[in-house]
């Protein structure tokens, strides 16, 4: 089958990233939600995702056998998403939805850190000085909230491997079709997950092992719409918009679930001030890094040389 990747308009770019943001805020209320440990959550979510991109890829024509090269890089991306995933999924079952989305929304900072290791490149004091900053803000919150403190440090891990599968994706986006990315980095991870899964359930023992009817529900809006969805949405974004744009807008997403925990589980009751001057420290410090990027990008559009007609 075809793998060719059709072109769309910048204006649908930008509304299918908002809209795989948007869904993605409901990520950490679903995984408040769901009855389940998080190793069985994934286990159950993919079970659902890993048919329905398949059926999407081959309806679409967009199904394509990988090189071995491609195969080995998909499958480390797979498997860092199942770490990313259990560390995140984690993190909200050990402390709260707020909390763990406001230690998560350092990924920003953690990409710019590791770009330059992964990459190449120097390291600027700008990017050390904010990164600097998130840590100080997470230490506030540890030492003000130590009741959540694994819970936090599953956020940060989950910062971390996150801000790893959006600089590994980079290269993978612009040459291959999104239903087959998605597909088989889900089916990779699933495999990884399935081999570890005895393991960590005798370090985690749980006693709910079986969703319940609620639990599917939730899992059915989960699996289809938070992540086959807005998986395809976001990765088509990109073939028209760069990685910097959508690693801005990403910053919404702990916005949109921090305010449906508020509003659902009446969370801010559980905070104390010390919360709100380190997630204050993390959440400005994110938004000014992005503000500076902005503007360095902007910068450089304007300088850069036009082609004559």
């Amino acid at each position: 089958m075809s793998t060719k990747i059709l072109p769309i308009s910048l204006t649908r770019a930008y509304l299918y990233m908002h809209i795989a943001v948007f869904l993605w805020g409901f990520t950490g209320i679903l995984g408040k939600l769901i009855d389940l440990p998080e190793s069985l959550l994934i286990g159950y979510r993919l079970l659902l995702t890993v048919p329905a991109l398949a059926l999407v890829a081959w309806k679409k024509g967009t199904f394509f056998i990988p090189s071995g090269k491609q195969l080995r890089s998909l499958s480390m991306v797979g498997c860092i998403l199942i770490i990313h995933w259990i560390c995140f999924y984690g993190a909200i079952k050990y402390s709260n939805v707020t909390v763990a989305l406001s230690c998560f929304s350092s990924t920003s900072i953690f990409t710019a850190l590791l770009e330059p290791i992964m990459l190449g490149r120097r390291f600027r004091w700008d990017e050390i000085l904010f990164g600097g900053i998130v840590a100080a803000g997470i230490v506030l919150i540890f030492n003000f909230q130590g009741e959540f403190g694994t819970g936090i440090v599953m956020a940060i891990l989950a910062a971390v491997t996150a801000a790893l599968m959006s600089i590994l994706n980079k290269k993978l986006v612009p040459d291959l079709p999104a239903e087959g990315i998605m597909f088989y980095e889900l089916l990779s991870g699933g495999l990884f997950l399935l081999s570890i899964l005895p393991l960590y359930l005798r370090w985690f023992p749980s006693d709910t092992l079986f969703p319940s009817f609620n639990d599917w529900i939730y899992l059915l809006f989960f699996s289809l719409i938070c992540t086959v969805l807005a998986g395809i949405l976001s990765l088509r974004s990109l073939s028209r918009l760069s990685p910097f744009t959508l690693n801005l807008s990403l910053n919404l997403e702990p916005v949109y679930g921090i305010f449906f925990a508020f509003w659902l589980f009446e969370e801010h009751k559980q905070l104390n001030p010390g919360f709100w001057l380190g997630g204050s420290l993390i959440f400005f410090t994110v938004v000014g890094h992005g503000l500076l990027k902005f503007w360095e990008y902007s910068k450089e559009k304007k300088e850069a040389p036009k082609l004559s007609d």
